[in-house]
Formats: structure tokens, C-alpha cells, sequence
């Protein structure tokens, strides 16, 4: 009977699931608000039009977030500049989309870390 009442919570543990984070270029596309980004979604690749170029390595992971969209890293996200508050600036894949912005409000588009 102890037995049974010790383990009855870890049984019901299993039914409990985990929240499912979306990662960009895994569960959802890059710039998920933006209709005209022409990225075909695989949902397999980290490389997307607004990353290219920039040399991304896939090691180490070091997650960043940016509109409840996790990014594999930085890079991924597509920044430029790292900010002195655990934060980047400058990402071209976090929406709105940059392209249609000025310098200044496109350092305003920023991810935060740690």
C-alpha cells in the first residue's frame, strides 16, 4: 500500500506533457506574419533566406526568443549586433519584416538570451 501511494503521483506524471516551444525552421517557418517572405517551409532546415549568408554554425545550441518564436541561436535569428542587456539587435528574421524598415527601428527587432 505505501508502495501503491508513493508511486501513484509518478503515474499520473505521464499524462502530464510538455509545452511545445515553437523553434524557427523546426516547428514553424521563419516570419510566421509575414505573407510575402517567399521561405518554403520544410520543417527541417535552420537555413532560411533571412540567415543566409551569415555563416551560422549548429553548435552550440544557445537559444534566443523573439515574439514567443524560439530561434536556434543569434545567428539563426539573423542578428547582427549583440546588445549589452542578454539581448541582439539587428535580427532580419524576426517580424515585422525588416526589409521594410529604417536602420534605427530594425536595431529595435532583438532577441533575449540568458
Amino acid at each position: 500500500a505505501i508502495v501503491a501511494a508513493i508511486s501513484l503521483p509518478f503515474i499520473f506524471s505521464f499524462f502530464i506533457g510538455c509545452q511545445q516551444i515553437p523553434l524557427a525552421g523546426s516547428s514553424v517557418r521563419y516570419n510566421p506574419d509575414n505573407d510575402n517572405n517567399n521561405i518554403v517551409f520544410s520543417g527541417q532546415s535552420l537555413d532560411a533566406q533571412c540567415n543566409m549568408g551569415c555563416g551560422c554554425a549548429r553548435h552550440p545550441y544557445f537559444p534566443v526568443c523573439a515574439n514567443g518564436i524560439n530561434y536556434f541561436s543569434p545567428c539563426y535569428a539573423g542578428c547582427t549586433h549583440t546588445l549589452g542587456d542578454n539581448s541582439a539587435g539587428n535580427c532580419s528574421c524576426v517580424s515585422p519584416n525588416p526589409s521594410t524598415l529604417t536602420g534605427v527601428e530594425r536595431l529595435g527587432l532583438t532577441v533575449e538570451y540568458g
